[in-house]
């Protein structure tokens, strides 16, 4: 008995991005294409299935195209696919970027695919297999092993009278979890715990992008399947392959044929192709060089002078007042004692432009 377990697709994420589409696409199918070499008997997705509520068109459109053709695949292979919805998925009060896709399980449309949303839910898929679908609340210390812990207990009795629970009990959950880093290594102090002495099988975890992340014995973190931006700083992701009866020590699969975000600060001799590229160099080196279509030049930020590697970036245009220059500086956590010297850097600044 193998899940394969990832999370936090955000799907139209990184649309600055050059290609960001195809990235998103060839995450996707790669994502069934090892639920179908690996013969796995469920797909579970824990949350952030979007990345905003203002979802374009032409993202809708590819994450359906695979949707149904992942569908259609899980049936012919005997997978089924658990979704629910992560906080980036909210839309407003009741509603979420997948209640669409609910309304289309519900009237039979999706034929290998459960959508739950917004609240907690028990579905099982299999006679020796329950899942425990928790979508994005917010909850504080115990709430999430208590619900869990409620969740298992009505489960077990709602079953003692037939042909018993099943052996294998899988809480899917999207929540930071204390204890957990973050792609830049913070540590988060607060959030909920997981009491191991549950009997959960496994907990499939999701809202750390962090890739391949333990939290307990059997408790794990896919992270996000691919970089979505420059600050995601593992480029090796993909998924977890859990095999039910040892869950303590799932697989990392990678995906393959996803172009890595990387980051230069010296122009190099020969620009990488098979990557991109963003480029933060001088205002000279941006304006004198001709950048290849898989690099983003960013703009040359203002440097505050005495302050070694620090910099504030601030459009000039739009503050060609300086209204609103101390809030802003407030917001980039710049030390009250330097506004005036960003704000004579900036004056000097404008002055060039006029």
């Amino acid at each position: 008995m193998k899940i394969l377990h990832t999370a936090d697709l955000h799907v139209g994420d990184s649309r600055n991005l050059p290609g960001y589409l195809e990235r998103q696409r060839t995450m996707l199918y790669w994502l069934t294409r090892m639920a179908e070499e690996h013969d796995v008997s469920a797909v579970l997705i824990a949350g952030d299935i979007f990345d905003t509520k203002h979802v374009l068109p032409r993202e809708r459109d590819m994450f359906m195209e695979w949707l149904f053709d992942h569908d259609r695949a899980g049936k012919a292979s005997d997978f089924q696919t658990v979704m629910i919805n992560g906080n980036h998925d909210e839309i407003e009060d009741g509603y979420t970027l997948l209640h669409g896709l609910r309304r289309l399980q519900d009237r039979g449309m999706l034929r290998s695919t459960e959508v739950v949303e917004l609240h907690a839910r028990t579905v099982q898929l299999r006679p020796d297999l329950a899942v425990a679908c928790l979508p994005a609340a917010g909850y504080k210390r115990d709430e999430l092993s208590l619900t869990a812990g409620a969740m298992l207990k009505a489960y077990r009795q709602q079953h003692e009278q037939s042909s018993g629970p099943a052996p294998y009990f899988v809480v899917m959950a999207h929540e930071a979890i204390a204890g957990a880093y973050n792609e830049s290594g913070t540590y988060r102090a607060k959030g909920p715990g997981i009491d191991e002495s549950l009997g959960v099988t496994y907990w499939a975890l999701g809202d750390i992008h962090k890739p391949y992340q333990q939290m307990t014995r059997n408790a794990w973190y896919s992270g996000s399947p691919i970089q979505h931006e420059f600050g995601d700083v593992s480029q090796t992701r993909g998924a977890l392959l859990v095999d039910l009866q040892d869950p303590d020590e799932p697989t990392a699969l990678q995906i393959e044929g996803v172009r890595p975000l990387i980051t230069l600060y010296d122009k190099p001799d020969v620009w990488p192709s098979d990557a991109i590229v963003r480029f933060e160099g001088t205002a000279d080196e941006i304006a004198d060089t001709h950048f290849p279509d898989n690099v983003v030049a960013f703009k040359p930020l203002v440097e505050v002078e005495d302050r070694a590697r620090e910099t504030v970036a601030i459009d000039l245009a739009g503050y060609a007042m300086l209204e609103g220059l101390d809030d802003v500086l407030a917001e980039q956590a710049v030390p009250q004692e330097r506004w005036e010297a960003v704000g004579d850097t900036l004056r000097r600044a404008m002055d060039r432009c006029r």
